[in-house]
């Protein structure tokens, strides 16, 4: 099979899989009450305002260790189903913030090789902020979760998943959090405050990964601005995709740049699945290829929620 031919299969696997995901999710999501849903939001909302106000009242001092290697932001991602195509292949921490300023990024990908780059002392404290005092960090915990999981009443089971974990290591402050299946749970818990931070933060950290991959935010820029021109190229309407919309981006062992976009867009009468894979070669040379897909909207979704639940109440 060409190399073409492989890209092509790859993103259409990857186009079909994001959509049976979201498919599937939005059933699940459709179990939820709606009157619950809506006041939830409600609830966020407020959650979210005291959660600003307090937030200026209540700040910690971010303090670095004097140690410049020592790792004081740490995010990784174990078990559960790896793409794996080598038995001793063993994954690495996917993100490691260093004191300095070093950002390491680890794989979880046979195929990638492990990279860095830089940030000043002052993004690092800037990163720290925002994830211990605009996010509250330090407020969420695992079991504060699973309990939040439990108050619902609705029951998520999924066999072999991945555990997601964030890790702060202050001399002030020392914190772990991890949530199971981040990827359906923020979907199937969307009214659990808890988990949408945490979900916030992760996709923060994959851009952080993809940076390094990518490069500099003007090559980051330049490659944005070639996906929008071949964006406008295939579709007349939509937006364009952003770099918040990465899935990942790596350099495999012969220098060459892979890269995944995909989103869901859905304005209540249409909605459409959105994937991209960027290929740039270690000369600099760059195929992109773009896919969408039709979803059922979420007004289609809800009339037919409607349309089951008259059917079962009048089988009664």
């Amino acid at each position: 099979m060409s190399i073409k031919s492989k890209f092509s299969w790859m993103l259409f696997f990857l186009l079909f899989s994001f959509t049976t995901w979201f498919q599937c999710e939005s059933r699940a999501g459709a179990a939820m009450n709606q009157d619950d849903g809506e006041n939830n939001g409600s609830s966020l909302v407020a959650q979210q305002e005291q959660s600003d106000d307090a937030t200026a009242k209540d700040a910690i001092e971010i303090k670095l260790p004097d140690d410049p290697q020592a790792v004081v932001l740490k995010y990784h991602i174990e078990g559960g189903g790896r793409r794996s195509t080598e038995e001793d292949f063993q994954p690495s921490t996917l993100l490691q913030v260093l004191a300095n300023g070093t950002v390491l990024v680890g794989r979880n990908d046979p195929r990638a090789t492990e990279l860095e780059y830089s940030i000043t002392k002052e993004e690092v404290r800037e990163l720290l902020d925002d994830v211990i005092n605009k996010n509250r960090i330090l407020d969420i915990t695992t079991d504060g979760i699973k309990q939040s999981m439990e108050d619902t009443g609705r029951k998520f089971f999924l066999l072999n998943a991945p555990a997601h974990r964030i890790s702060i290591e202050l001399p002030n402050q020392k914190h772990e959090v991890e949530v199971d299946a981040l990827v359906s749970t923020r979907k199937f818990y969307s009214d659990i405050e808890q988990i949408q931070t945490f979900a916030k933060l992760h996709d923060k950290f994959k851009v952080m990964r993809a940076r390094a991959a990518i490069g500099t935010q003007d090559k980051i820029d330049k490659l944005m601005q070639a996906i929008d021109k071949k964006f406008k190229e295939q579709y007349s309407e939509g937006e364009p995709l952003t770099i918040e919309d990465v899935e990942s981006a790596i350099i495999d062992e012969k220098g060459r740049l892979l890269a995944e976009f995909k989103r869901v867009d859905d304005d209540g009468t249409r909605a459409f699945a959105y994937a991209c894979t960027v290929r740039r070669s270690k000369k600099g040379k760059t195929s992109i290829t773009l896919m969408r897909v039709g979803l059922p909207s979420s007004k289609k979704r809800e009339a037919e929620k409607n349309a089951s639940e008259t059917d079962d109440n009048s089988d009664k």
